[in-house]
């Protein structure tokens, strides 16, 4: 840098609420609470986009003061505009998850007091049995609301996240305070005075995008858990249906056996299958049901003129079929 840019003096009259504009090249008094920074900070709210810096003059020393000056307002603008945005979206979860953490709190209590009510009103008891097992499930659901998206751990999140944001932007403001000062203290405008700044904004832009970027690799990991979650939820429910529905058709298609005695006079008979205990039957049929594809060992016994007779074979049945069987009880 030339000696006509070392004698260029440096002001430390800038100030942390001078904000850059959303429109290039324009600046904006962004004192809080000022007309003109609400609808900056409210189009600021919306995204957190990526401003570009535009070309900064320090080949000539009357230039210098005033590059200084928009570095300073870009880099103040930045920080202030990310710190705006989780401040704003912290809100938001704030709300929402309060508002479903109250709703689970409720809907666990009810679960809860619906089973005194149900002792209480005896007649009702049913109603308040199945309000009770309603409430259960709106709190799962409502759990399971709050952690899909996020809303506590946001909440939570957004918040830490613009807290830090916060205290380097203040420790980068009293540290440009302390470069202006040891500037017009020691009468030394020097290269080396601007390059510190310069350092100043460049560290703290970095410091700010990697706060940032370690957010968003959080939320990315419990996005991504998240659903991991829901993925092994859902394939253990459709497990279980496919192992329900494999039942029931497993139950319809199990085999039957019809018995009919033929002999007269019988006052007294039963069967059982595969040695276990007797079923007594009446009239002269009896029906044996959910049996098993394969070969099973029947055996009939019943009293016929005072006599106790008895009759075993082997019955082979297939897959839903019912058949029909006659037994002729012989001495």
């Amino acid at each position: 840098m030339s000696s006509t840019v070392e004698k260029q003096p440096i002001r430390p009259e800038m100030q942390p609420h001078d904000m850059r504009s959303p429109d290039v090249g324009q600046y904006v008094d962004a004192t809080p609470g000022s007309r003109e920074a609400r609808p900056a900070r409210r189009r600021a709210k919306k995204n957190l986009n990526t401003s570009y810096l535009t070309e900064l003059r320090w080949d000539d020393p009357e230039e210098i003061q005033k590059s200084l000056d928009e570095l300073y307002r870009y880099t103040c603008n930045h920080v202030q505009q990310a710190e705006d945005w989780y401040l704003h979206k912290k809100g938001c979860k704030k709300g929402l998850a309060i508002s479903i953490r109250l709703a689970t709190i409720f809907c666990v209590g009810a679960a809860g007091i619906l089973p005194i009510m149900s002792v209480l009103f005896e007649n009702s008891s049913a109603y308040f049995s199945a309000f009770a097992s309603i409430s259960v499930l709106l709190a799962g659901v409502l759990i399971g609301v709050d952690k899909h998206l996020g809303l506590t751990s946001g909440w939570t999140r957004f918040l830490l996240t613009q807290q830090k944001i916060s205290i380097c932007l203040e420790k980068f403001q009293f540290d440009w305070q302390e470069i202006m000062f040891e500037a017009a203290a020691s009468g030394d405008h020097s290269g080396d005075i601007v390059k510190e700044a310069i350092q100043s904004c460049k560290l703290l832009m970095i410091q700010v995008r990697n706060i940032v970027l370690d957010e968003t690799k959080m939320w990315a990991e419990e996005f991504t858990s998240t659903l991991a979650q829901m993925e092994s939820v859902v394939k253990q429910q459709r497990a279980l249906q496919q192992e329900q529905l494999s039942n029931r058709l497993d139950a319809a298609r199990l085999a039957a056996v019809t018995v009919s005695l033929k002999n007269d006079g019988v006052t007294d008979w039963g069967l059982s299958l595969d040695g276990r205990k007797s079923t007594r039957a009446r009239g002269s049929k009896s029906i044996v049901s959910k049996l098993s594809p394969g070969v099973h060992k029947l055996r009939v016994d019943g009293v016929v003129a005072g006599q106790k007779l008895v009759s075993e074979m082997a019955v082979n049945v297939a897959r839903g079929e019912t058949k029909d069987i006659s037994v002729m009880l012989e001495p």
